[in-house]
């Protein structure tokens, strides 16, 4: 019998991802295929895909207590953000799966306790960079009626000081105008 290839472990070892700090993540659409949107004149020109990637990427503090998005960019075929943690006493906010919620709870602060079990786990629940990007992901991928849309997994990168914190701020304000140059550029 052929034996599986193991997986390469990306998460830093020991490391808790639920502590406060900055981190730069990269979530790719499976296959490269440019979903988003194009680049045209160094500007995004968003397809409905696109838009929606880039709404629900607001939406994330809504939904991810205690996550900011500082800085993002939906490109055609991935999105990079600068995701800030900034405490994690609560957890995710798994609204959107209780059937009594109305679409205003679903666009309001962390106010539902309707579902027990929901609000036990929430209680329970660590704020997670994991968190965040598995909830950003399911909710395009909901939205969009796309099954399979993004790569499995996605690259993260701690932010550690502040001249690292500029260059990848930098980096993601001109990733549209060097869009030819991008590793995710497909020809």
């Amino acid at each position: 019998m052929k034996e599986l290839p193991v997986r390469k472990k990306i998460r830093l070892k020991g490391y808790d991802y639920s502590q406060s700090g900055y981190y730069f993540i990269t979530i790719c659409v499976k296959n490269g295929h440019e979903l988003f949107g194009k680049i045209i004149d160094g500007k995004n020109n968003f397809t409905e895909y696109g838009a929606i990637a880039e709404r629900n990427l607001i939406d994330i503090p809504i939904h991810v207590k205690n996550i900011t998005v500082d800085k993002y960019v939906v490109m055609p075929n991935h999105v990079h953000i600068i995701m800030i943690v900034t405490d994690n006493t609560v957890g995710t906010r798994y609204i959107a799966s209780d059937p009594l919620a109305t679409d205003a709870d679903k666009r309001t602060p962390f106010v539902n306790n309707r579902t027990p079990y929901m609000a036990s786990l929430q209680a329970k629940s660590k704020q997670t960079v994991s968190k965040a990007v598995q909830q950003y992901t399911a909710s395009v991928s909901r939205d969009t009626i796309v099954s399979g849309l993004w790569q499995q997994r996605f690259h993260d990168y701690i932010i550690r000081n502040e001249e690292e914190y500029r260059r990848i701020w930098q980096y993601i304000d001109e990733n549209p105008a060097r869009w030819e140059e991008d590793y995710y550029f497909v020809k």
